[in-house]
């Protein structure tokens, strides 16, 4: 629908340290709209920029569990 998005993927393979969404911190958050920055200097648009965290949970024995944040803020 002609947005931009920028997307945090953090992975997991155990729950020792939570869930992976859990580890996109302020620091993250603010390095991935540096970076989104960045790229939309050298490639310029008027769409609406959307930031979003894609969780991904692989334990063994299971199928790959997904959890898609969407438009998040901080």
């Amino acid at each position: 629908n002609g947005t931009v998005h920028f997307i945090e993927v953090k992975t997991r393979h155990s729950l020792k340290f939570g869930y992976p969404e859990e580890a996109v911190t302020k620091k993250k958050f603010d390095n991935l709209k540096r970076a989104a920055a960045a790229f939309l200097n050298l490639n310029p648009c008027k769409n609406r920029v959307q930031y979003d965290i894609l969780s991904i949970l692989c334990l063994k024995e299971k199928k790959p569990e997904f959890f898609f944040i969407e438009d998040v803020y901080f």
